[in-house]
């Protein structure tokens, strides 16, 4: 890093060459005479401000005499630029031989005097703002940030001096000339060293240093001017070539790297030199050398190169990826919206006020500022008084949503900490994310099973812990600090830090403001379970049976079966057994023989009907199969049966599951039974596949059909012991089971239960 001692000699002597050029381009105001020279006399051939001529009565064919109290054949500007373009005064003799005096200000020309003068000296205090703020604040990689000050400064006096330039005064000349081209030379060592804090290194970059040579060359070009007049032209086309090379070479350097390396970094130096460069490559210097006239003069396109400086410094100062793309893509959508209510305001004021089409861009410039301006005061405001935020691509409520998904799947509290930890290191880019416990009572922390790399709490005072809230966010010097959890004893606190101590947004500090939340309930909740669990295996272990709410539930559960086969042999077996019992009433009045051998046999057809109902429903409650030839041939029974009552075709697929557990087989049994009524029931299908896998260690069961569908929302409210059956079921077995369907678009359903 530059030494303090160094820094501000440099900011001296910036001042100081700024100084000297406002000062000269002050003196001499705008004019913009054109002339030309007939038989030795220097006529006004045209004017590139028409106001001039009009405001001083000055006409084409004047003959000029005098620029400044100097006679106009020692003027050796002359010779090579028939423009006027800077007088304090002027002698002409008009076409009626009349001699007359002219003196010039800046007021003739405001707008002139705001671009040429105004413009350049506000980029130049700004520039020299920044780079002390940028030295000040000194972040990211050091070294880039030595030639990103260097660039913006040498920037500024090559813009500001532009009017030196156009005056010819000679130390303008070669102010100019020089850090023209000694701007993009500082800006490839910029990106040397930026590229090596992005772990991108090129060969190219070792022979920068050899391009150093360049403005030297053209230092001695610009002094031999001074003696040789006519080479000033010839000058002119070598800087500006060289200026255009290097340019062109900083513009492959970054879209290669962008296209190798696709960073956000590089991405925002891609738009930070195409950008501003463009405008004045197209637009002033090809033009100027192929067809020596440019197309707008650079007092107006030097505002591009605005873009470049905080382009570039928002580079520097951002050390976690994603807050490029995030503040780009609020600049966009914020802009989007700026400018389309700025169109509709400025059609507005156009048809309703009649005004020049430059002052309507004038206010709709100021408009779209505003607006913009107002788009973020907006956000601010929404923040602090009602804790909403926007965000252009709903990332952080992905980001939230992802973690709770996460962490809502523990089932340890430090398994918990451990991962949260791990989550929010990647997310938010801190190099040390850890929760720590502290004793409340004691005022100490309590060791951790898990060691710690880097103990940034030890360096922190006790007084900061004792204080701390649930859900308070401490910004340190050091790290960021949290409480996540805080019961009677203890307080979980979260630890965030990294050696450049990276600030959070408002936005990621409202999403884990949230986070926390989320996480003190759930560990509450897990506290619970877990001591659940252990008074559930202690009493285990002591025999003393199961606690009297886990037997009041399996009682009752037992009491929903039994009720709802009761009601399925009531509607079945039951009623043909009474409809069996009045025919035969009717039986005892009947004398025909015939008859009654008829009924007789009818009531045989019938009971063997109920027969094998009832041994449908003996083989639903507990297959026999099951138990002798294994789960595949009580399976592939089931199947068979199936496509005897079903009108689908049935596709059934079944692997050999290895499994100690003698449950799972009857778990197996019963859900793909389930999904074969359903079927059978409710779905109309014409085609039904079922398929049964190997899943680590345990299975996986995959039901499709084609049939009517539903709205899963049914489901929710629905006390069938189908579908809920099956989830409970494999809920039990802390499985998965996911249900997609949709009205008429059939039916799909995964369930996967690993080793158990």
């Amino acid at each position: 890093m530059i030494s303090r001692k160094y820094f501000w000699i440099i900011i001296t002597i910036y001042l100081l060459i700024g100084s000297y050029i406002f000062y000269e381009s002050y003196q001499s105001p705008i004019v913009g005479i054109e002339v030309e020279k007939e038989d030795n006399d220097w006529i006004i051939s045209g004017f590139k401000f028409s106001e001039i001529g009009e405001l001083h009565q000055i006409h084409k064919g004047d003959i000029l005499l005098e620029i400044n109290d100097i006679k106009i054949d020692e003027t050796t500007k002359l010779t090579y630029d028939k423009m006027i373009s800077f007088a304090n005064s002027i002698k002409l003799i008009t076409s009626d031989e009349e001699i007359r005096y002219i003196y010039f200000s800046h007021h003739d020309l405001p707008t002139q005097f705001f671009n040429n003068y105004i413009l350049p000296l506000s980029y130049f205090l700004i520039a020299c703002f920044l780079a002390i703020y940028l030295y000040q604040h000194q972040k990211g990689n050091k070294q880039a940030l030595n030639y990103l000050i260097q660039f913006i400064l040498t920037v500024a006096i090559a813009c500001g001096s532009i009017p030196l330039l156009i005056r010819l005064n000679w130390f303008g000349l070669i102010i100019n000339s020089v850090f023209t081209v000694l701007s993009p030379i500082l800006l490839l060592s910029f990106l040397k060293h930026y590229y090596s804090f992005l772990n991108i290194r090129w060969k190219f970059f070792n022979f920068i240093h050899y391009l150093y040579v360049i403005p030297i060359i053209v230092f001695l070009l610009t002094i031999l001017e001074k003696f040789f007049t006519w080479m000033y032209s010839i000058d002119t086309v070598i800087i500006l070539l060289f200026f255009f090379l290097l340019v062109i070479i900083n513009i492959i350097v970054i879209c290669i790297g962008y296209v190798k390396y696709p960073k956000s970094q590089i991405k925002v130096l891609l738009w930070g030199i195409v950008f501003p460069f463009l405008p004045f490559l197209v637009m002033y210097v090809i033009p100027l050398i192929f067809l020596q006239k440019y197309i707008f003069s650079t007092s107006i396109l030097t505002i591009f190169f605005l873009c470049i400086s905080f382009g570039f410094t928002f580079a520097q100062f951002s050390e976690r990826l994603f807050d490029i793309d995030y503040y780009i893509s609020r600049l966009k959508y914020y802009s989007l919206y700026s400018l389309v209510i700025t169109m509709v305001l400025g059609i507005g004021i156009y048809f309703i006020i009649s005004i020049s089409i430059p002052l309507l861009l004038t206010i709709c410039i100021f408009i779209f500022i505003v607006i913009l301006i107002s788009f973020y005061i907006k956000e601010k405001l929404d923040y602090v008084n009602r804790k909403v935020l926007f965000t252009p691509h709903g990332n952080y409520i992905h980001q939230l949503y992802s973690t709770i998904e996460v962490i809502g799947k523990t089932v340890d509290i430090n398994d918990l900490f451990n991962k949260l930890s791990t989550i929010l290191s990647k997310q938010l880019e801190f190099e040390v994310v850890y929760v720590v416990a502290f004793n409340v009572k004691e005022k100490k922390f309590v060791e951790n099973k898990k060691s710690i790399v880097n103990p940034i709490h030890q360096t922190l005072p006790i007084s900061l812990f004792e204080n701390l809230h649930l859900m308070e966010i401490l910004n340190t010097d050091a790290c960021y600090v949290t409480c996540i959890h805080q019961d009677v004893e203890m307080k979980q606190i979260l630890i965030l830090g990294n050696r450049n101590h990276s600030s959070l947004k408002h936005e990621e500090l409202l999403s884990l403001e949230l986070l926390i939340l989320f996480t003190n309930n759930f560990i509450d909740n897990t506290k619970l379970v877990e001591d659940l669990l252990s008074k559930l295996n202690t009493m285990e272990q002591r025999d003393q049976g199961h606690p009297y709410w886990f037997e009041k539930l399996v009682l009752l559960k037992l009491e929903d079966e039994k009720n709802h086969l009761a009601q399925d042999l009531h509607d079945t077996i039951l009623q043909e057994q009474i409809f069996l019992i009045r025919e035969m009433d009717s039986m005892l009045y009947e004398n025909n023989v015939e008859c009654l051998q008829t009924k007789i046999g009818d009531f045989h057809q019938q009971l063997v009907s109920i027969n094998h109902q009832l041994r449908a429903y003996c083989e639903i409650l507990k297959p026999p199969l099951l138990d002798t030839l294994g789960l595949n041939a009580a399976l592939n029974k089931l199947a068979i049966q199936t496509k005897k009552r079903a009108n689908f075709t049935l596709i059934f697929s079944i692997e050999q599951i290895e499994t100690t557990n003698k449950y799972i087989p009857l778990l197996i049994y019963r859900l793909i039974q389930e999904m074969l009524t359903n079927a059978i029931k409710h779905s109309q299908a014409t085609y039904v596949k079922i398929q049964l896998l190997k899943y680590e260690g345990g299975f996986e069961i995959s039901y499709m059909d084609n049939g009517i569908g539903f709205d899963q929302s049914i489901l929710k409210n629905s006390k069938s012991m189908g579908l809920t059956g099956m989830r409970e079921r494999i809920r039990t077995y802390n499985g998965y089971f996911e249900i997609d369907t949709y009205p008429n678009e059939g039916v799909q359903i995964q369930i996967r239960v690993g080793d158990v």
